[in-house]
């Protein structure tokens, strides 16, 4: 009689251990206090996921100032913790870990694009500002030019004659007509006349001081290479709306000493 090996009923020695297993897994065990319970696979649980979650929620204070960046770089990495591969079944804590990178990530990218958007529109509007400065200097409009240079409290009204008050006004809008004509940039500026080819020396250097938005703008002239140099202040007025004015203007200097101690 012969036996076919495709309906041999009779294990193998392989097959049969693996059942055994199978059976001694699902055998009710006895507890003292509950009685005959079956052992069940717990899922691990991940504190780090809650941890990454918690912090993706703080991240928003990235928003706030570049140094808050370190916060969203905490949750990432507790998030990436908590997401490693898991021996046994789907650990708890996965799902806020996922939800944690996500905030920490976009709270992340906005808290560093915004300030690099912040200097460069600050940038754009300062290299306007002192172009259209520049041109209002060359075709002789001092008196506008010395309004450009004032913060906007100080500024006349749009219908002030300004042309009547800086030539009859007092001796000491004299004196501040007189020096601003004598300044050694606006000479440079009339000097080469409104057509005058200025191209920037150097990129704008937006920065902050005393808790105020500024910004250093260089003009070289591409037909002398005369270089006028400006620091610029940024100030928000109480209609909310930006306005700049030209704080210094002077022929291009070296700084003699570090920035920092400045």
């Amino acid at each position: 009689m012969t036996v076919d090996p495709s309906t041999d009923s009779v294990p193998s020695s392989g097959d049969a251990a693996s059942e055994n297993a199978d059976k001694l897994n699902t055998v009710p065990q006895m507890r003292a206090e509950t009685g005959f319970e079956e052992i069940e696979a717990v899922a691990p649980l991940r504190f780090s996921g809650y941890i990454c979650l918690l912090l993706g929620i703080l991240s928003a204070s990235a928003m706030l100032g570049i140094g808050a960046l370190v916060v969203p770089v905490i949750a990432i990495f507790f998030g990436a913790f908590a997401l490693r591969p898991t021996g046994g079944g789907k650990a708890y804590g996965i799902l806020p870990a996922k939800i944690g990178l996500v905030l920490a990530i976009g709270f992340g990218v906005c808290g560093y694009a915004m300030p690099w958007m912040k200097t460069a529109t600050l940038g754009s509007q300062a290299k306007q500002y002192t172009r259209q400065y520049m041109e209002v200097i060359a075709r002789d409009m001092d008196p506008l030019g010395i309004e450009l240079g004032k913060s906007f409290n100080n500024r006349f009204s749009e219908s002030m004659p300004l042309e009547d008050f800086y030539q009859e006004g007092s001796e000491g809008t004299q004196q501040t007509m007189d020096e601003f004509q004598q300044n050694g940039a606006h000479n440079a500026m009339r000097r080469l006349g409104p057509d005058a080819d200025w191209q920037l020396d150097r990129p704008i250097r937006v920065y902050k001081q005393y808790g105020i938005d500024r910004a250093e703008v260089v003009w070289k002239s591409a037909d002398t290479g005369d270089k006028v140099q400006f620091f610029m202040q940024y100030l928000i007025d109480g209609d909310d709306v930006a306005q700049w004015h030209v704080e210094v203007v002077q022929i291009y200097r070296e700084r003699l000493v570090a920035e920092s101690i400045l």
